[in-house]
């Protein structure tokens, strides 16, 4: 559940991951920021707690609040969405809501003509 000391390269992956996808939903705009400071606290918690981070970024709140703004941000939110889970899973850090959305979202993207 916790990222061990001496595996930091997959800690720096699940940070790269939400670092992404916090400056994907700065992209959206002012009106969107509750999404960002959500963002924040993920990577906050990553460095600080990693219990907390493991119950939040595995919650089906983030998951299903994420992705309620994958209309807003299109493809782009969900690539970035994937691509956090797939570092998650990499990490140990997975739940099971996280990889069954991260499923959905990849399915989705796979089927889906790249427009935006």
């Amino acid at each position: 559940m916790t990222l061990d000391p001496a595996f930091n390269a997959l800690g720096d992956s699940v940070r790269a991951a939400l670092k992404g996808l916090r400056d994907a939903l700065i992209d959206l705009g002012p009106n969107h920021m509750t999404y960002v400071e959500s963002a924040d606290h993920l990577l906050w918690a990553l460095d600080n707690d990693r219990a907390a981070f493991y119950r939040s970024v595995n919650g089906g709140g983030t998951w299903r609040n994420m992705g309620s703004i994958e209309d807003l941000g299109g493809r782009r939110i969900s690539q970035c969405l994937v691509r956090l889970a797939s570092a998650l899973e990499v990490a140990g850090l997975a739940g099971t809501v996280a990889i069954e959305d991260a499923a959905m979202l990849k399915e989705w993207l796979e089927k889906s003509p790249a427009s935006d």
